[in-house]
């Protein structure tokens, strides 16, 4: 279950199992942008429901990416599939699965979590602000932190932005090394 602190969306560590098991969270679509896309939504996309975890190609990704704005994930990855899950809020989750396993497995692996909000930039700042984390320096100029309660996450953000990214690793300190150094790009 998602955790918001002020405006900062915060993922618990077995949130992502859950929100890969939720199938019933009601309807909602993802922003497009309007430069020549058809306007449809991520449900709409051949292969993905609301809700159910669909294993993409790398194409199939970066072509959702080019419609659904913004999209975030880590690049292709050796020795993985990328299982994409749409949730009812607009947040689209980007999980790194070892070849071979199946889509919705339940074990905890690499998540990449965009979230739509609309002052992202600031409810990061305020949640830096109001909780114990600490502020990174990132490759990208983006605003990242870490907090204590989340030690698993690293979130970041840009001025002005209207989106947080959360990178999710089961390995210790892997998603904050992940963020410093620039590798949550824009799927497109």
């Amino acid at each position: 279950m998602a955790l918001r602190l002020g405006r900062i969306v915060v993922i618990g560590l077995g949130a992502v199992v859950a929100v890969s098991a939720a199938t019933s969270w009601g309807v909602a679509t993802l922003t497009t942008r309007t430069d020549g896309d058809t306007g449809a939504s991520a449900q709409e996309r051949p292969g993905l429901t609301l809700g159910v975890p669909t294993i993409l190609s790398a194409k199939e990704l970066t072509d959702l990416g080019a419609s659904v704005d913004p999209l975030y994930w880590l690049g292709e990855r050796d020795g993985t599939q990328l299982e994409v899950t749409v949730v009812y809020d607009d947040t689209v989750f980007v999980r790194y699965l070892p070849q071979g396993v199946r889509a919705g497995a339940s074990e905890e692996y690499l998540t990449v979590a965009t979230y739509r909000v609309s002052a992202g930039h600031e409810g990061l700042r305020e949640a830096i602000e109001n909780e114990e984390a600490e502020l990174l320096e990132t490759r990208t100029g983006a605003v990242a932190a870490t907090f204590s309660s989340h030690p698993a996450s690293t979130y970041l953000t840009f001025p002005g932005a209207a989106f947080q990214v959360e990178v999710f690793s089961p390995t210790a300190g892997e998603a904050r090394r992940l963020v410093e150094n620039g590798s949550p790009v824009p799927a497109r």
